[in-house]
Formats: C-alpha cells, sequence, structure tokens
C-alpha cells in the first residue's frame, strides 16, 4: 500500500492499529521512536523491530543532502568511498559506544581522550570525530573539571543502536556472563536480537540467536540449589529468563518461543495442581518480575494463554491481576470488554471532610472554626478525631502554631500516641517549635516508648538532628523489648540510611524473632536503608543459609522473608558481586560476636590522611546570607589549617578568598582543597559562594545535589567513594 499527503498520517495509524502490531505501537508511544518512524515510513511496510526502526532512519539520514556532501567531502579527504567510510564511521562510533557503556564515570558523558581514542581528533578534518559532530551523531555537551570537551550521542537509545552494530552476528557470548544483567546493556541486547540479515549471513545469524536464547533460559547462576514448589531457579537465573521473554518479541521465529511464554506466565499466576487438587503458586518477587515481563513479550502468545487462566482460575486473587494485564496487553479483547469493575461503596463523609470541602469552595478562614477545632483537640478522646481535626487545622491556615503545641503537649500526656507522631511529623517539618518539644520530651521522659518514638519523630522533621540518632542508638543497645528494638531500628534506617548498627540489628531480627509481625517488618524496612553495594553483599552473605530445605520446611515465614530480601539484595547487586557475597572466600569477623560487620559511612575522620580540609558544614546547611557563610567557612578552615591562631572574619567572596591566598603563603600546601559534609541539600546561595571561590580552592561537596563545573559533587553512597575524591585531588 502506498499513500501520500494528508492521508499519510491516518494510514500510519490505522497500520499501527492492525493486530500484531502492539509491540511497534508500544515502541513509539516514545516520542523521540514516534519522530523516526514518521519521518522513514513511507505507507509501506512497517518496522518489525525497534532495531529496523533505527536502521531505517540510520539510511535516511545519510541520504540528506547535506549530509551526503559532508559523507563525499570526507571520502574524496580520505580517498575513500562514502560507503566504506559511512561503514568505518558506523563500526568506530560503535566500538566507542560499548566502551562507554561500561564505563560508570562515561557512560552517557564521553570524556574528550576516550572520544579521540576512537574516532581521533575533532580539529583533524579527516577523523571520524570531525565526521560524527559534523553529522550531529555526536555533540559537544560540557566541560570537565579541566575544561576539556565532553561529547554525548545525538540520544542514549543511538548510543545503544551503535553498540548492537558493532556486536558481530556470531559473538553473542559478548554479552555473558555480567551483562545480560546489567541495566544499560537491556536494549543494546535487544537491538542486537532484531538486527535483519540477508542471503547466507540470515541462516547464521538466526543460529546465533537462538543459540543466545537457549544460554539466557539455561544459564546457572552457581549461587544455590532450588528445587522447591515455589521457587525452582536462582535469583539470576529467572532474570535472564525475563530478558530471553523480551529478547524473542525482537526475534520472533525462535523456537522456543511458545516455551518461553507458557513458562513465564506459570510464575505469574500459578497453574492448577491436579495431583494436589489446588492452585500452585510462586513466591511473590518471582510472580511479580513474570507478571512485568509478560508485556514485553510477544502479546500474540501471552494474550490466550491469560485468556485460559481467566476462564479456568476460579481464585479472584489470580484473576483478577490477569484481567488487568489482559486489559494493557490487549484492550480489544473481548474478556476486558465484558470485564464490571468492582467499586468500594462510597459512606457518609466525616463532618470535618464536610467542612474541608466547604472551605475549598468559600477560600474563607473561620476564626471560630479554628477555636472550635483547637478545643477539640485538646479534649477529644478520639484519636482518629485527633488528626482528622489537625489535619484541618493545617489545610486552613498552614503553618500556624496552636495545632503543633497541641499535639506537642498530647504526646507528653496521652497513652495514644501513633496519631499524634504521624501528624506531628505531617505538619511540623523544620519547625523551631516541634523541634524544641520534642527535645524536651526526650529530655525528661522517663518512658522509652516515648523516648525512642520522639527521636523518630525529630529526626524526620529535622533531618540529620543528632539528638535524635544519639537516642535512638541508645535504645538499640539498652533495650529488651523485641519489638521496640524492631522499631528504633527501622526509625533509625530511615533518619540516618546506611547506619550499620540499625542495619545489624534488622538482620538479627529477621533471623531469630518468632513473632511473624516483628519480622516481616524488619524484612520490609531493611532494603529501605540499605544505600551502598558492600551493604547489600553483607545482607546477603549474612541471611543466605537461611535459604534452605530445612528452613523451608520447619520456618517458611523466615525463608519467605529472607528470600525476598535477597531478591532485592541481586536487583541492587551487579552479578559478580552478589556471586562473591553467595561465596565469601573469608569473611572478616567482628572480635565479640563472630558475625559480618556492616560498613560505616564516610566521616571526615576517615579522610584526614588526604590533602584537603575537610569541613562538618552543619552550620551553613540552611545559610543564605553571604556574609555568615564567608565567616563561617573561614573558621571552620582555620580550625583545622592554624588551630591556635584568631581566624579572619571576611564578608564577601573576594576577602575570603585573599585570606585563603595569605594562608597558601603561610603553609605552602601543594594544593588547597576543601570537602563540605553534613549539608547534603546545601542552598543555592552557599552554591553561588563556593563558585566564586573556585579560582583559588577547590571545592567539593558530599551531596547528591547536582552540581556544575567547577564545583563537584559526590553522592554519600556512591560506591568507591573514597576512590573517588582521591582521584579527584589528583586531577585537581
Amino acid at each position: 500500500m502506498t499513500t501520500s499527503g494528508a492521508n499519510l498520517g491516518d494510514a500510519l495509524i490505522t497500520a499501527l492499529h492492525q493486530p500484531g502490531r502492539e509491540h511497534l505501537l508500544d515502541l513509539v508511544r516514545n516520542p523521540l521512536r514516534l519522530t523516526l518512524l514518521c519521518f522513514t515510513w513511507n505507507g509501506s511496510s512497517l518496522p518489525d523491530t525497534r532495531s529496523q526502526l533505527y536502521e531505517n532512519y540510520l539510511r535516511e539520514v545519510y541520504t540528506w543532502n547535506q549530509n551526503l556532501q559532508e559523507l563525499r567531502k570526507q571520502a574524496q579527504r580520505c580517498n575513500t568511498t562514502v560507503t566504506e567510510l559511512k561503514q568505518r564511521l558506523n563500526r568506530h562510533l560503535g566500538e566507542l559506544a560499548k566502551v562507554a557503556l561500561d564505563l560508570p564515570q562515561e557512560r552517557f558523558r564521553l570524556s574528550e581522550k576516550l572520544v579521540e581514542k576512537y574516532l581521533g581528533e575533532e580539529i583533524d578534518e579527516t577523523s571520524l570525530c570531525y565526521l560524527a559532530l559534523r553529522l550531529n551523531w555526536l555533540n559537544r555537551v560540557g566541560r570537565d573539571e579541566r575544561g576539556r570537551s565532553v561529547f554525548a550521542f545525538y540520544h542514549t537509545t543511538f548510543q545503544e543502536y551503535f553498540a548492537a552494530l558493532a556486536v558481530e552476528k556470531k559473538d553473542w557470548n559478548y554479552f555473558l556472563p555480567k551483562r545480560i544483567f546489567e541495566p544499560q546493556w537491556k536494549q543494546v541486547i535487544l537491538l542486537w536480537l532484531g538486527r535483519e540479515y540477508i542471503g547466507a549471513e540470515e541462516k547464521e545469524a538466526k543460529e546465533a540467536k537462538e543459540a543466545f536464547i537457549r544460554a539466557l533460559v539455561e544459564v546457572k547462576d552457581g549461587c544455590g540449589e532450588w528445587n522447591f514448589e515455589t521457587v525452582d531457579r536462582g535469583f539470576y537465573e529467572y532474570r535472564a529468563y525475563f530478558l530471553a521473554a523480551a529478547g524473542i518479541n525482537e526475534f520472533k521465529a525462535c523456537s522456543r518461543a511458545a516455551e518461553i511464554v507458557r513458562q513465564v506466565v506459570k510464575w505469574g499466576f500459578g497453574e492448577f495442581d491436579s495431583q494436589k487438587q489446588k492452585w500452585g503458586t510462586f513466591l511473590d518477587p518471582i510472580s511479580e518480575g513474570a507478571r512485568n515481563a509478560i508485556p514485553e513479550t510477544i502479546r500474540q502468545l501471552a494474550t490466550p494463554k491469560l485468556i485460559d487462566l481467566i476462564d479456568h482460575c476460579s481464585h479472584n486473587f489470580f484473576r483478577s491481576p490477569a484481567i488487568l494485564l489482559l486489559q494493557k496487553i490487549a484492550p480489544e479483547n473481548d474478556k476486558v470488554r465484558n470485564w464490571v469493575t468492582i467499586r468500594l461503596p462510597n459512606g457518609n463523609k466525616d463532618n470535618w471532610l464536610q467542612a474541608a470541602d466547604s472551605l475549598d469552595a468559600s477560600n474563607t478562614v473561620n476564626e471560630q472554626l479554628i477555636a472550635d477545632l483547637l478545643e477539640v483537640l485538646a479534649t477529644t478522646d478520639s484519636k482518629y478525631t485527633r488528626l482528622d481535626e489537625v489535619l484541618l487545622l493545617e489545610k486552613i491556615n498552614p503553618g500556624i502554631s496552636q495545632p503543633i503545641s497541641a499535639l506537642v503537649k498530647i504526646l507528653a500526656n496521652t497513652y495514644d500516641k501513633d496519631i499524634c507522631w504521624m501528624t506531628l511529623e505531617k505538619i511540623g517539618h523544620r519547625n523551631p517549635q516541634s523541634i524544641s518539644g520534642l527535645q524536651k520530651i526526650i529530655a525528661i521522659t522517663e518512658s522509652e516508648d516515648i523516648r525512642w518514638r520522639a527521636a523518630a519523630s525529630l529526626g524526620r522533621i529535622d533531618p540529620g538532628n543528632r539528638d535524635a540518632i544519639d537516642v535512638l542508638l541508645e535504645v538499640l543497645r539498652t533495650t529488651k523489648n523485641e519489638k521496640t528494638r524492631m522499631w528504633a531500628a527501622q526509625s533509625l534506617g530511615e533518619i540516618n540510611p546506611g547506619n550499620p548498627e540499625a542495619i545489624d540489628v534488622l538482620v538479627k531480627l529477621i533471623e531469630t524473632t518468632e513473632d511473624e509481625d516483628t519480622r516481616w517488618r524488619s524484612a520490609l524496612s531493611l532494603p529501605k536503608i540499605l544505600t551502598t553495594t558492600q551493604q547489600y553483599a553483607e545482607v546477603v552473605t549474612a541471611l543466605k543459609h537461611n535459604l534452605c530445605s530445612e528452613v523451608y520446611h520447619n520456618n517458611f515465614d523466615r525463608f519467605y522473608q529472607c528470600y525476598k530480601l535477597i531478591w532485592n539484595c541481586a536487583e541492587n547487586l551487579p552479578y559478580p558481586e552478589f556471586y562473591q557475597a553467595w561465596h565469601p572466600e573469608v569473611t572478616e569477623q567482628t572480635p565479640h560476636s563472630g558475625e559480618p560487620s556492616f560498613a560505616s559511612p564516610l566521616t571526615c575522620e576517615s579522610l584526614q590522611h588526604l590533602p584537603m580540609y575537610c569541613l562538618k558544614a552543619n552550620p551553613l546547611a540552611d545559610e543564605t546570607d553571604p556574609s555568615e557563610i564567608a565567616k563561617t567557612l573561614c573558621r571552620l578552615i582555620w580550625k583545622q589549617a592554624l588551630p591556635n591562631q584568631r581566624y579572619p572574619k571576611p564578608s564577601t567572596p573576594a576577602d575570603l578568598c585573599g585570606e585563603l591566598d595569605e594562608l597558601k603563603f603561610t603553609l605552602n600546601p601543594p594544593k588547597l582543597a576543601i570537602l563540605l559534609t553534613n549539608c547534603e541539600h546545601p542552598t543555592p546561595e552557599l552554591i553561588a559562594f563556593c563558585r566564586k571561590l573556585t579560582d583559588t580552592v577547590a571545592v567539593a561537596f558530599l551531596t547528591d545535589a547536582p552540581l556544575e563545573a567547577p564545583l563537584k559533587g559526590f553522592p554519600p553512597n556512591q560506591p568507591n567513594l573514597l576512590s573517588a575524591i582521591e582521584t579527584w585531588l589528583e586531577e585537581i
């Protein structure tokens, strides 16, 4: 079919909605891919795979008049043909893309040195770098700390496509073993599977793709033996199988396609066991992973499997999610059309909600209403009424002190406190009155329960509060109540992520508690507070022995909670690190417990050997006054550099630069650098101030906030943080 003019768009929409085009339709919901399709489609056949979509665009780009002229000029300068030049450019762009994907620091922002290694220098008009920039396959996106260019591909998806082109059709082993588990390589693998070949190459490519899919479904990760009813393979073996399920959607001719889809649907929803006369299922992480994989696989094969399940499964617990998934992958199917959504019945609204609705409509504040609400807050016996009234007070007059005062008073006197803690945290963030009230409660209460709850709330409304952290640590070390220890550890982890004592307590509770609720809550909390690959690995090492037949049959709840935790660790660990954690050669023991100890976060004390001033910048966390910033920075630096001398009192960046020049003259250090810690969310004023210092001193922050050069930012939980800081110091 050939269509032209205004009808071409309508024809494309019609073609995309034909049966069997669901995968392509999903792909082009992405604006870039839709642009590529609209640009290359001429009314003839649609691409079958994402790789064909990019191939069509690549072919079209090289025929543009301006680009064709550039290619001809370059070919003439290099004494070659346009065809050979395109092939060489594609190959070298692919090699550059492949190498960059394996470099965490340069994955999508390529250094000048790396680009020159594969493409030559930009100033050389015969280089591939010169040509790639002229064709816009590469763009300059900034400069590094040394002023050298930083490059990026036109779009990350083109980097992935060029990388796929650079993997030879028979070289599927290139992806094994670790790249199949790394997220940045998933699209490359799918693009490689979707590449087209003709003639004799087509047969060779099909055999290679078959071998690769077979390797994915039969991979052995070497971590555990799995012959249970609800778990039948290793953590990374499931991940490889789910990748195979997505891969066959790009390689639909795969001989194992039907088998793979059938298995993934089985993992996702279970199946009826005729011998035991019950519906057999798999553990939740496996089911969730499988259900997420189904939309990525061949939908024409998955749809009848889901329909059969809906028709024959009598358990709504499985039928309902199957219908929801069918609605997603086949919205026009009769099973979806006939499904009647069940809605919860609406009850009468509470009076306070009616009041809130009326206030929203009128946008007025009634002073008598505020007084009435405060009276109810102070006198009611209902914790739910308290919550409702406080939230309404905050809604109609945000920031007023009465709700916070009332809550603090109630916290100190009531035995029914849960709702108040939650409410105070919701409305009292960084409120001085809330902070002061909680600190007073901590200081005077003799109740261990009130003390840890107050500390937890203080940490949430005043992040980083040292008093809160110290109190929770004390409770962890002294309490004899298992529930209190669990809640304190959970709270400590929330306000101080990565705290090794909190992690250690939760791991021990998961293993030793007899209370399933305590184990469940501990297992739920632990993944939220792990921050480094080392901590994830140590959890694997500490808990893996629970995934055995004895625990499975005698204490299934412990097996299940440990399995969920280690599944989460597998999602956050590269395969080599997980394998090493599962097979530790020698584990360093703590002197007292004989159990693995968890790594502590980086501290200024651990950085004392480095040639820089590590400043605990808590006083600057909320500072916006340039004069105060100047004085505080100067005091912190002089306290380390010249502790026995009175520090100057500059008031501007220029003043402080002058004092730093004097400091360099006095001490003659090889370099002058400062690292600001305990200030993870620096104010814009502090960032602007520090940028004005960088001609005199190198400045870095321990922060997740993005910083522009010449400032440097290190995420606090960055793997190999110490090495990254050392590299920065070597480069300045």
